[in-house]
Parts: C-alpha cells; structure tokens; sequence
C-alpha cells in the first residue's frame, strides 16, 4: 500500500471527509485529493505530523522509501565527517590500538536503544572502577 491508497483507507475508516482533513490540517480538499493520489512529493513536515494525528497513524507511514534513502544518504554523510573529527581527535589521546578497539564499540552502539545503552554506560563506570578495586584485592592479600 502506498502513502496515497494509506491515506485515503484512514480517512474513509474514520469517516471523514477530504474537507474535514483538509480543515484539520490546514491545507484544501484538493490538496487532501492529491495526497490520496500519490502526489506527496511537496507535502511538508509539519502537514506529515499533522495528517498522522489527525489520520490516528504514525507519522513514519507517510514517509516514502525515496525520502528514507535520502535520509539515510545524509546520515551516513554526516556520520562520515564526524567520524573522522573523532578518529583524529583519539588518535591524539591514545594508541592506534586503542582507537581501533574504541571505533569497533562505537559503531555498535546504533544496534541498542535507550535502555540498552543506559545499560552500556552503567557497565563502563564499572569496569572504570574495576582496577582500583583489584588494586586493594592486591594490598589484602
């Protein structure tokens, strides 16, 4: 199903008209009909949001595989220079070793969400305290 046959299924089940969306909105019924016939290339971000709402979607619905490619395609842009400020920034501060090792944690981190990355961080200040305490295992024994 694409974005266009989507919206016109929503409106239908809610039993709203191309008017009522449109008013809604904030855009005319010729606007909402153009929608409804795959003409979304112009539709703005903030109409997308309010179309979900009012369409009781996700707004991510109405995002067509184009504009995840370039979406994507920027990311991955963005992520390549900053990446390169990062690899220069530690190779300043530690071994190449060390880097490689850091890098290879970094671009694991997108695999977790919120949660699991709290759950990273709490296990980092561990093992960042975890040679001081074997230090004093060492002076006991």
């Amino acid at each position: 199903m694409n974005v266009g046959e989507l919206i016109l299924k929503r409106r239908t089940e809610l039993g709203l008209t191309l008017e009522e969306v449109g008013n809604a909105v904030g855009v005319s019924k010729s606007t909402v009909k153009k929608w409804e016939d795959g003409y979304i290339s112009n539709m703005r971000r903030d109409k997308i949001a309010q179309l979900a709402s009012i369409l009781q979607v996700n707004p991510i619905s109405f995002i067509t595989e184009e504009e995840w490619d370039k979406e994507a395609e920027e990311f991955e842009k963005k992520w390549k220079a900053d990446s390169e400020w990062l690899k220069k920034y530690l190779s300043e501060r530690f071994s190449e070793e060390d880097v490689s090792t850091a890098y290879e944690l970094i671009e694991q981190l997108p695999k977790f969400n919120r949660e699991g990355l709290i759950k990273i961080l709490e296990r980092m200040d561990e093992l960042s305290e975890l040679n001081k305490y074997l230090a004093q295992i060492d002076l006991v024994e």
